[in-house]
Order: C-alpha cells, then sequence, then structure tokens
C-alpha cells in the first residue's frame, strides 16, 4: 500500500468562490502524493462509495471526502487529520467537526450510539473516540476496512463501475453518515472526532453556518 491520500469531492457542480478559495489554499501533507477525483450527477452515496472504490483501486492509504460546501477554518486541516492518523494507528476514521443545517446549526458529533445526540466534549481540542461525525469533512484509513457487498453504479463519462457498498440509506440509517457509521461499528473499527478541525457549511445562496450558532447562552445565576 502507497502513502498516497485520495481525495473526494461530492459535487453537484457548481460551487462557491469561498470554496474554491479554501480548496486551493489548503497545505498538502508534507511528503505525501495527493490524488484528486470530483464526482458529479450522483447521489451522495454513490458518489461516496465510487470515490472508495477509485482509492482502493489506486492503493492509496487514505481517502478524504471533502464536499463542495465544507469550510474548514484551518488552511492546514487535512494535513493536521493526516499526521493524527500517522501518529495513532488505531483510528480507522478521523472526522472534523461541522454543522447540521436542518436544525439549529448543531455539531454532526455523535458519541454514545446511534441514538446519542449530540456531543460537544470535542471542544477542547483533543481527539475522542465517537460514534460518528459528518463524513463531508472525513479522513478513512483503507486498509483494515471491512467488505461490504458489491453493486454497479452508472458513472457519467465512465460507465457501470463496481463499488462495495460502504455508504447508503435505508429505512433503519436514513443518512449516508449513519450507514458507514453503523457499519464501522459492527466492524469494531474506531471513529474519532478532531476536535481542533472546525468546519462551516456553505450555501449555493452564500449563506453560511457555523457551529458557534447552536452554543446556548451563558446560564446567568439568580
Amino acid at each position: 500500500m502507497s502513502r498516497s491520500i485520495f481525495s473526494v469531492t461530492c459535487t453537484l457542480g457548481r460551487v462557491r468562490a469561498e470554496w474554491a478559495y479554501d480548496f486551493s489554499s489548503q497545505m498538502p501533507p508534507m511528503g505525501r502524493k495527493m490524488m484528486v477525483a470530483f464526482l458529479t450527477d450522483m447521489t451522495t452515496s454513490d458518489a461516496r462509495n465510487t470515490g472508495m472504490a477509485m482509492a482502493q483501486f489506486s492503493d492509496a492509504q487514505y481517502v478524504m471526502f471533502w464536499d463542495d460546501d465544507i469550510l474548514p477554518k484551518d488552511n492546514e486541516a487535512i494535513a493536521k487529520m493526516v499526521t493524527a492518523m500517522d501518529q495513532h494507528p488505531e483510528i480507522d476514521v478521523l472526522g472534523g467537526v461541522y454543522p447540521c443545517r436542518r436544525q439549529v446549526c448543531d455539531p454532526i458529533v455523535v458519541k454514545d450510539g446511534p441514538y446519542g445526540g449530540v456531543w460537544w466534549g470535542w471542544q477542547d481540542g483533543n481527539i475522542h473516540p465517537v460514534y460518528l461525525t459528518g463524513t463531508g469533512f472525513t479522513l478513512i484509513r483503507l486498509e483494515r476496512l471491512p467488505l461490504p457487498e458489491s453493486y454497479q453504479i452508472n458513472v457519467p463519462g465512465e460507465g457501470r463501475v463496481a463499488a462495495r457498498r460502504y455508504f447508503g440509506e435505508t429505512q433503519q440509517w436514513q443518512s449516508d453518515d449513519f450507514y458507514f457509521a453503523n457499519l464501522i461499528a459492527e466492524a469494531g473499527l474506531k471513529w474519532c472526532v478532531d476536535g481542533r478541525i472546525v468546519c462551516d457549511q456553505i450555501d449555493l445562496d452564500g449563506k453560511r453556518y457555523s457551529v458557534e450558532q447552536a452554543k446556548a447562552p451563558a446560564l446567568m445565576e439568580a
């Protein structure tokens, strides 16, 4: 296995200038080959599964998912995550922190199982085991992953491609991150959150979301 990193962006084909600037200014990990793929016109799960297949075929060590609406606050975010994974080989998945746009911008960090609720303990800036983080800014170690069922994906411009179903949606797991988290948990692998890596989300119309918006006001003494 090579020491390269395969970066995958799942996109609808249009991005904000802010995202393009962040992407172009991100510092690459030292001494590593970076391969980049932009996957369009697919469901999120199909795009992620295609990216996983491409990364495995390339014999990369890590795959990095960086979605087209995620804005890391640190231009060394990926390098810091790679360094952390190198120093902690027991970690299989390492995620950053970014907000859920459908509620009150709570961070997508769940610690105690799929129904454990939002966990704020990452604010100490350390690395903690969790059940899941959002998969839109996540680094995955490929070597120990299980091999789920294979299926065919129609990839625009490429035709039918065989990929394994690491991500999906079911009646029980209605988002790709929970689907993948269940697979990781069943395999006995370790998913962690890196509390240093905090990101915003941005809509195509420029509306920006941050986890700071979800912080409750201070409790005042009577």
